[in-house]
This record gives C-alpha cells, sequence and structure tokens, in this order.
C-alpha cells in the first residue's frame, strides 16, 4: 500500500474500524492523512497485527505518522522495521489504546513538536526485545513520550540515540517499568535501565527481511538481556543465543554470513484483511 493520500480525517494507507486487520511480509510507504498516515485503527473490536513488515516513510499532518490507534483498539506488531515517518506528534505511532511490539525497530521518525519515536495516552502497552533508536522531535520526547495514564512495560529493549530526551513523562502522569534489561542512554523517565551507549550500527538489512540495527562488538547489550523474557528468535529470524541480546538484533560472532538485502516486499494487498478494511472516505459520525 503505497503513495495515498486520505481526503478525510485519517488512514492515508489503511483506516480500518470494528474490524480484524492482518498485514504480514508487506510495506506501507509514502501516505498521508491527519491522523495515522499509514495505518489508522479504532473502535473496541478492532484489531491490527503486523509481522515480517516495512512502515517507512509515510506522514500526518497531526499524530501517528506511520500508525496511530484508538478507542481501545489492539495493536501487535512483530519483527517489523517502523523508519522514516513523521507527523506534528508521534512520528512514528501514536498508541492509545493496548499495544504490544516484539523483536521489532523504531527508528530515524520524527515529530515537530513532541514523541519522535512514538507517543503513548490512555494505553497500555509493552516492548519485547525492541530497538529504539535516532528519533527526532523539537520539543521533548525525541525516542518516546507518556502521557497522562500511559503506561510502558519494557524488557529488553533500547531506547537510544535521541536528539532531545530518550523518554518523557508529561507531567510526572505516565507510568514506565524497565529495569536492567534494557537501556535507556540518556537514563530519564528515572527507571533501573542501564544507562549506556548500546553501541549500534547504521539502520541496514543485516540478514532477513527488514532493516535493523546491528550491535556492535563490545556492545553491553550483549548477553545483557532476561532470559526468562527473552524471544526465541531476533527480528531477522537468527536464533537467540545464551543469555539473548538486548534489542531486537542478536549478535552472532561467528554466525552464518548476512545474505544481500532482499528485494522489496510486496506491497500490502487488501485481501489479506479479513473482513476487509473500511476507508473512512467520509466525515466521522
Amino acid at each position: 500500500m503505497q503513495s495515498n493520500t486520505a481526503t478525510s480525517f485519517s488512514g492515508g494507507g489503511i483506516s480500518s474500524e470494528e474490524s480484524i486487520t492482518s498485514i504480514e511480509s508487506s510495506t506501507v510507504i509514502n501516505n498521508e492523512a491527519s491522523a495515522g498516515g499509514g495505518i489508522f485503527i479504532r473502535r473496541p473490536l478492532s484489531s491490527l497485527t503486523i509481522k515480517d513488515s516495512s512502515i517507512s516513510n509515510n506522514s500526518a499532518s497531526g499524530v501517528g505518522g506511520g500508525i496511530c490507534s484508538f478507542y481501545r483498539a489492539r495493536v501487535s506488531v512483530t519483527n517489523t522495521t517502523i523508519e522514516g515517518n513523521r507527523s506534528a506528534r508521534g512520528g512514528g505511532l501514536c498508541l492509545y489504546s493496548e499495544a504490544k511490539v516484539v523483536n521489532s525497530t523504531i527508528s530515524g521518525n520524527s515529530a515537530s513538536i513532541e514523541g519522535g519515536g512514538f507517543i503513548l495516552g490512555q494505553a497500555n502497552v509493552t516492548l519485547n526485545n525492541v530497538t529504539v533508536s535516532g528519533n527526532s522531535a523539537l520539543s521533548r520526547g525525541g525516542n518516546l513520550l507518556l502521557n497522562s495514564f500511559a503506561a510502558l512495560t519494557m524488557t529488553n529493549s533500547i531506547l537510544a540515540n535521541s536528539n532531545t530526551e530518550d523518554c518523557y513523562i508529561v507531567n510526572g502522569e505516565g507510568f514506565i517499568s524497565a529495569d536492567d534489561s534494557n537501556i535507556i542512554q540518556d537514563g530519564s523517565c528515572g527507571t533501573s535501565a542501564l544507562s549506556i551507549n548500546p553501541r549500534l550500527g547504521s539502520l541496514q538489512f543485516n540478514g532477513g527481511t527488514t532493516k535493523t540495527h546491528a550491535l556492535l562488538s563490545g556492545s553491553l547489550a550483549i548477553n545483557s538481556g532476561n532470559g526468562i523474557s527473552c524471544e526465541t528468535f531476533d527480528q531477522r529470524g537468527f536464533e537467540r543465543v545464551g543469555n539473548c541480546d538486548i534489542g531486537a538484533f542478536e549478535f552472532i560472532p561467528s554466525g552464518p554470513p548476512v545474505p544481500p538485502p532482499p528485494p522489496s516486499p510486496t506491497p500490502f494487498n487488501p485481501a489479506s484483511v479479513v473482513p476487509p478494511i473500511m476507508l473512512l472516505l467520509g466525515d466521522e459520525e
């Protein structure tokens, strides 16, 4: 799904309400809207599942350049890269509903106001083996911003290399749980996460079908994850070894050679949505 523009409020690429939307091995790219430039989902009966995909270079004039969810919709993101998206708030994602992000990379997204990587509001969100790096915001929360009543649980995950705070809680009213199996590079948000440079490589194809940030040799993220909560494989599909690494990438010193970049994934096919998605073409009721 690419190069579309929503003429109404939301969902430049995909807009869904009260439906089950599944996206796998696809790209959602270069779409525009007021909210959810790439994907917009809302309503309690709605769910969005994304696997092995790329959400990139989408834009929203308001919130959620890549993905935006509202009204208790459920979101699951696995083995996916969200990169280069932009908006006023929540450059990569805006999450106002339950969400789980696993073995994924959120990188190079930007916000003209706040929450470059993602913004949370009245949401319960979990990150497991996720790398959030190099996102930016003009005001605050370069990688992450939590609004009132937002709750985030991080396990084996990284927040690093933002242009402002890696993590910002508005009025101290959001909640974040991140123990020492995580890295928040600048030590923001007052958790016991490690405050260190994770030593990440540039965003590129390091094997697999989506881009990742490799852990460079000597990174303290290597073998520092919480073994109980480790994912069996990393974002690329490589098996995690020993005590897993923090982030979406597993460092394998003597692993198999890295294959060349794969061809671009197949653009999103609306036929993969069950039931068919509903495009918001008119004004919201």
